[in-house]
């Protein structure tokens, strides 16, 4: 009898009779359709008392696929079933490069006399994520796993992750934080931060060697967080061929880093800020094809004139190696509001090897037209030819309407890495729970994609039901806004910040908000795992709270973030 694991249909039957055998439970069902994503579908969530669960079907890539998965706590135990993600991190991870281990079988989570273990058993797979479903396949080899890891005492701590499949992994090591201080809502590094505990001030000295697919690796790390400084250093030694486990088939093997590595900030005064890195990317090719390596460094610079609306100045450098070819960038920013006018002036410069320099003057001009509607124009200069855009947003009881533009710094363009773009965001608030949203968003090759995508939730106590029709439209009197940017001051699109039970998103120039039905103070908390932005994130500084007050009264909360 071939096992459970490999009926997902089977699997969707006993979520569903989980969904009707609860009384306290909250249903959601999804879908829609993205060129991003290049995929269209739907599905079904259920949470309740003790477990939680979710099935989906569609096409990506021009494939049908359909997964399932369940989670039970059940004395003191977690026991899972299904499409899964499993993340493995290791000290290195420091700088964003986690892989993340998509499997389909059945595993169980127990943490013993102070351990804490990860089993899994099945088989290695691809899980298909999305703001319109879920879903996944089993395409790899049969894999079993075990991870371990203990907190010896409060500053030490030692792990181990091992992968038994058609090639061997077993990586081990240690962490120790000798000089941790008083205590912040700073992220710190990533497998302290899998702990979930209280995260401080400070520096923490890390090692970890085994191997990888059956390849040598060792690497030591280094990262020191202080109100003022944040830094990152590693050496990692891998030899050709190193992955943290084998890929599914038809999956591209993730990028690893290699050699030496740093990026940190530096905030000297409450009005500069200065960001910089040197990376290392090794990035192993399907088939015979050699492992590509890419080099990126980047130095970036901010001045805001503290506790005013005084002009904010940035400056950003960029060289980027890919093979024999060598590409520099530079950009530099002026900021000023006059009135209820934001005017931004940029100037950006790109070159690569062999070819003539391409330069780009740009100027921004946003207006308040009223506390609901904006105006946005863009004049831009490059290569003898002018064009001028417009756009703007608009907030009403039933919808949210933002055009913007975008600069990106895209490496994989060469001859002209600085580009333009779209940027499109509309969410309606139809009736009861249900809400469509549309974004646009762009590849890391410069391309604008859309995801078009409806949620509708459900709630059961007595019975199942939505919530109840509006009678009609009401914009909530209370406002809570803010800021999301790099230490520098460049603001930060696409970032989630939850703000009491409700999860919004930074616009373009890293403004957020959120309107509530009582004033009074609200949690602050970033959701790194939600973000629209590429990349990975840190969080610097965020305010445990913020007020609710009315429109005129809003003061407004900043969050600095920074990318590892």
């Amino acid at each position: 009898m071939r096992p459970l694991i490999n009926y997902p249909a089977a699997l969707a039957g006993i979520l569903f009779s989980l969904a009707g055998s609860g009384r306290a439970q909250i249903f959601r069902l999804t879908g829609g359709a993205s060129s991003g994503y290049q995929a269209q579908g739907a599905g079904f969530e259920v949470n309740g008392k003790g477990y939680q669960g979710w099935t989906g079907a569609g096409i990506v890539d021009g494939k049908v696929i359909f997964g399932s998965y369940v989670k039970v706590g059940l004395h003191g135990y977690t026991f899972k079933a299904g499409s899964d993600s499993l993340v493995m991190t290791l000290p290195i991870d420091i700088f964003g490069t986690q892989s993340t281990l998509y499997t389909n079988g059945l595993s169980v989570e127990k943490k013993l006399r102070g351990t804490n273990y990860h089993i899994f058993a099945g088989q290695m797979g691809t899980t298909f994520f999305s703001p319109m479903f879920r879903a996944g396949t089993s395409s790899g080899p049969v894999t079993a796993i075990v991870f371990a890891d203990r907190l010896v005492d409060h500053d030490l701590r030692i792990f181990t992750k091992n992968i038994f499949s058609t090639s061997q992994t077993s990586i081990s090591g240690i962490e120790w934080r000798p000089c941790a201080t008083s205590s912040s809502r700073l992220a710190t590094v990533p497998l302290l931060r899998e702990l979930k505990g209280d995260q401080s001030y400070g520096c923490t000295f890390a090692f970890a060697g085994g191997v990888g697919s059956g390849h040598g690796y060792t690497t030591e790390s280094l990262s020191l967080i202080q109100p003022r400084v944040n830094l990152n250093l590693a050496y990692v030694s891998a030899a050709d061929g190193f992955q943290r486990a084998v890929s599914s088939s038809g999956t591209s093997p993730q990028s690893e880093l290699g050699g030496a590595n740093v990026t940190g900030s530096l905030v000297p005064t409450n009005s500069i800020g200065i960001g910089f890195g040197h990376q290392n990317y090794v990035i192993p090719q399907q088939g015979n094809l050699p492992t590509l390596r890419v080099t990126v460094d980047r130095l970036s610079g901010g001045w805001k004139r503290w506790g005013g609306d005084g002009p904010s100045i940035g400056t950003s450098l960029f060289r980027s190696t890919m093979e024999s070819m060598t590409t520099s960038g530079a950009s530099v920013w002026v900021s000023q509001s006059v009135g209820s006018v934001d005017l931004r002036f940029n100037y950006l410069v790109s070159a690569a090897s062999g070819n003539p320099s391409i330069q780009t003057f740009s100027l921004t001009t946003q207006e308040k037209l009223s506390p609901r509607i904006s105006a946005l124009e863009v004049t831009t200069y490059s290569q003898g030819k002018t064009s001028v855009a417009f756009g703007g947003g608009l907030l009403s009881n039933l919808m949210t309407l933002a055009v913007n533009y975008q600069t990106l710094y895209v490496p994989s363009r060469p001859t002209n890495p600085f580009t333009q773009a779209l940027a499109v965001s509309l969410n309606l608030n139809l009736r009861g729970n249900l809400k469509l949203s549309t974004a646009t968003s762009f590849t890391p090759g410069g391309k604008m994609v859309y995801t078009l995508a409806g949620t509708e939730s459900y709630y059961r106590l007595a019975g199942l039901e939505a919530a109840p029709p509006m009678e009609n439209f009401r914009m909530q009197p209370y406002l809570i806004q803010g800021l999301v940017t790099y230490p520098d001051g460049h603001p930060i699109s696409g970032a989630a910040i939850r703000i009491g039970k409700e999860v919004v998103y930074s616009d373009q120039d890293g403004r957020f908000f959120a309107r509530e039905h009582k004033p009074g103070r609200y949690k602050v908390e970033v959701d790194l795992g939600a973000f629209l932005a590429d990349g990975t994130f840190t969080v610097i500084s965020v305010p445990d709270d913020a007020a609710a007050t009315k429109d005129e009264t809003a003061a407004g909360i900043t969050i600095v973030l920074n990318r590892r």
